[in-house]
């Protein structure tokens, strides 16, 4: 790949592929499901909805992976409905055809989903802005000591933004890397100049890549964040 990364918001899926230095991003909203959405799910697929017990936990669920369905379907000029979805390590879904060349990741909070779709290992994160009880605690519990370093000097006002928009970031770098949480103390993200950059602390082959980061705020109500593994130019 030649140039920086190229982030691309879509409105509904691409009939196209990504290209190579491409990522296809999309935002849904979970609060309303169509009729459709069901039907494109595998039995399988309809038996793990059926088992949430909580309205918005279901929702999120068959909304985002109907719309994946639809999208991989589109790109793969296939039926959305036999696009066979499977399982890496860590319960991480991924096309069982990786011949295809295509990488995508799935998050969802409160009342949306978010979508990542590109021709390389991808992570995604959506995070509802939301009160966080004892958040001092959460960030030295989970985060490294360079990003506690971070948090411990800025403003009380300054904090949950920054929790915030760290969180999603390295969310996404777990799912693009294909480790689980507990990898996530393990390397830290910081910010200079406005660009976010990966900061790897303690080696891990999964971060050895060089990795392409971007972070959004949607209408003050939500953080996202994306990752991709971007070869070295």
């Amino acid at each position: 790949m030649n140039g920086p990364v190229r982030w691309v918001w879509v409105n509904e899926p691409s009939p196209t592929p990504p290209q190579s230095g491409e990522v296809y991003l999309q935002l849904l909203d979970c609060t309303v499901l169509l009729p459709e959405d069901w039907e494109m799910l595998t039995a399988a697929e309809r038996v793990r909805a059926q088992r949430y017990r909580q309205a918005q936990a279901q929702a999120q669920f068959v909304r985002c992976r109907a719309q994946l369905r639809r999208w991989l379907g589109s790109c793969l000029r296939t039926d959305p409905c036999r696009v066979a979805i499977g399982y890496a390590d860590h319960g991480k879904p991924v096309l069982a055809e990786p011949a295809c060349g295509l990488h995508f990741s799935v998050a969802h909070s409160g009342t949306v989903g978010l979508i990542g779709i590109a021709r390389a290992p991808i992570g995604v994160d959506v995070e509802a802005v939301r009160p966080i009880p004892d958040l001092t605690g959460l960030v030295r519990r989970f985060f490294h000591a360079a990003e506690i370093q971070q948090y411990e000097q800025l403003p009380a006002e300054q904090r949950g933004d920054w929790f915030f928009r760290t969180w999603t970031l390295k969310e996404a770098v777990i799912k693009a890397a294909g480790l689980s949480i507990a990898a996530i103390a393990e390397f830290a993200v910081e910010q200079r100049h406005g660009l976010w950059q990966l900061v790897v602390v303690v080696p891990h082959v999964a971060l050895a890549h060089s990795w392409a980061l971007q972070g959004w705020r949607r209408d003050d109500l939500y953080l996202a964040a994306a990752v991709r593994d971007k070869p070295e130019q």
